[in-house]
């Protein structure tokens, strides 16, 4: 069993190297499949990430490993835990969290023998690849950093921030993660508070803690705002309670 615990970050290195393709570094554009995630049918799909190194193929295949993984952990992960909120005058803070993923690792070897690349594009400071189950059409149009969020209804739909790193991988990596963590709170959760009053002081808690299964989860959209130095993800997929709780 591998566990995936929360990271609340206390450093913001904000990135200042633009986007662009292996060739065009400068041009600041990536495949439209980055931006929007291409659906066909039953086809699962994802991007991995990696790190751009000197040796281009260390990072092509961590890419690729880091999207098999991506692929594996979505068709079936469990996230539990809570996770604390305090407010006072000044605003909200949180007060930490013990939510953290768990995906079952069997089989995932064979599994990612079967995988397919797609695609894949970088920029000065990561490697992205499109890896699927089967091979699907995509489009690799060459597209400005979208920053307009989608328009998107419907259920079991959740989206996750994150600060700007200066490696954008760890960047999209971290809003991925919160977006699943939003899904599973959005759709099965339970919530307790307290208030206390110290010094005059009130001090308002509310604890939210979740144990869901997440099946056949899917990130739709990806966004980038350097002004506001923030990525932000938007995934949907199936939550169901966890019944087979340890």
């Amino acid at each position: 069993m591998i566990l995936f615990p929360t990271i609340i970050s206390a450093v913001i290195v904000l990135s200042f190297a633009h986007a662009g393709n292996e060739n065009q570094k400068d041009n600041f554009q990536l495949p439209a499949w980055f931006w929007d995630t291409p659906v066909a049918g039953s086809a699962l799909i994802a991007v991995g990430y990696s790190q751009q190194y000197r040796e281009s193929e260390h990072a092509y295949k961590d890419a690729f490993h880091d999207g098999a993984w991506r692929l594996f952990r979505d068709l079936h992960s469990r996230i539990s835990g809570e996770r604390g909120i305090s407010t006072v005058a000044e605003g909200t803070m949180n007060i930490g969290s013990t939510i953290r993923q768990e995906i079952d690792s069997t089989g995932f070897s064979a599994f990612s023998k079967t995988i397919i690349r797609l695609d894949s594009a970088s920029t000065p400071t990561q490697r992205i690849m499109l890896v699927s189950t089967r091979d699907i059409p995509i489009n690799r149009e060459l597209l400005p950093e979208q920053s307009v969020a989608p328009e998107i209804t419907g259920s079991h739909l959740a989206q996750g921030s994150s600060q700007l790193y200066y490696h954008e991988s760890s960047s999209w990596i971290e809003a991925e993660r919160e977006a699943r963590i939003e899904l599973a709170i959005g759709t099965f959760s339970s919530l307790k508070g307290q208030t206390e009053i110290v010094d005059d002081n009130v001090f308002q808690t509310s604890i939210t803690k979740t144990d869901v299964i997440l099946t056949d989860i899917l990130t739709m959209h990806r966004r980038i705002d350097r002004k506001k130095g923030l990525v932000t993800v938007w995934v949907r997929g199936s939550v169901r309670p966890n019944v087979e709780k340890p």
